[in-house]
């Protein structure tokens, strides 16, 4: 089985931000700048060309490799059940995660990247590109952050849990429900990028994140980075989150306790929740 130096990838991750991502940012033109599903789903000729040169680069550092980026899902050139059908190590590519905020020139984006093995992420980045962060994971042997191995703070005690969630991607029902909840707790509102999300949640800023849409290149990379750092990762209904989910929600959360906690205050009494 081929090793990977993470060193590598986190190189070539920068290189991919400083030629494709940050000449861009708060400097894009209208041309530049197109919607997918609606007019918040925005996709910029940044992602498109950071993808399709990690897409040509990650094969080289690890040959019989693919890649699956959200952009080539989205267009319709790639299948995303190849996550689960392919027996290659697959590449799960991200190349600007909050596409709205870079746009609209606010911080909070990056890229995430995750390497997939027998249907297993094994390996996971985070680049913090404004901040030149990067965070790394491996199944095993911890996250680092820019080298330096971290964990999250368990002892951390607040007054009340504060954490994100999005109540607009529930079911329109639901919403009136989780708005409610979120408003008496501070700070529950999701900042529209997983990346930070997962990296507040990491520096132990937050005690939850609470997602219900789980698309892998938003997730696999968070999951396993609070993972390896100590916190509790697990669909809704308690199960294991792997490569091939696409369905029921996530939380990612401190410690066990947060977790339970955070299920309880949002969905223990939402109807058709696991």
């Amino acid at each position: 089985m081929q090793a990977v130096n993470p060193e590598i990838i986190s190189n070539l991750l920068k290189k991919t931000a400083d030629r494709f991502i940050l000449p861009r940012f708060q400097m894009l033109q209208e041309h530049e700048i197109s919607t997918k599903t609606g007019p918040n789903d925005l996709v910029t000729q940044a992602d498109i060309e950071a993808e399709e040169y990690l897409s040509e680069k990650l094969p080289e550092v690890l040959p019989g490799s693919v890649v699956i980026g959200e952009e080539g899902v989205s267009s319709g050139n790639i299948i995303i059940s190849d996550i689960e059908n392919s027996a290659n190590d697959i590449w799960v590519v991200d190349p600007v995660d909050g596409t709205f905020n870079f746009v609209r020139g606010r911080p909070e984006f990056g890229i995430m990247l995750a390497l997939i093995r027998n249907g297993e992420t094994v390996m996971s980045w985070i680049y913090n590109i404004l901040a030149d962060e990067m965070i790394y994971a491996e199944k095993g042997a911890g996250t680092h952050i820019n080298g330096e191995l971290a964990s999250i703070d368990k002892d951390a005690l607040r007054d009340s849990p504060t954490g994100f969630v999005n109540p607009r991607y529930f079911p329109i029902e639901q919403r009136p429900y989780i708005k409610e909840i979120s408003k008496k707790y501070d700070g529950c509102v999701s900042i529209g990028c997983a990346a930070h999300e997962y990296l507040n949640l990491l520096k132990g800023r937050v005690d939850f994140a609470l997602y219900t849409r789980i698309k892998p290149w938003d997730h696999l990379p968070g999951a396993l980075i609070i993972a390896e750092a100590g916190g509790h990762v697990a669909k809704w209904d308690g199960s294991v989150y792997q490569a091939k989910e696409r369905g029921i929600g996530l939380i990612a959360a401190r410690t066990e306790e947060a977790w339970e906690n955070t299920y309880t205050l949002f969905l223990e009494d939402i109807p058709n929740v696991a």
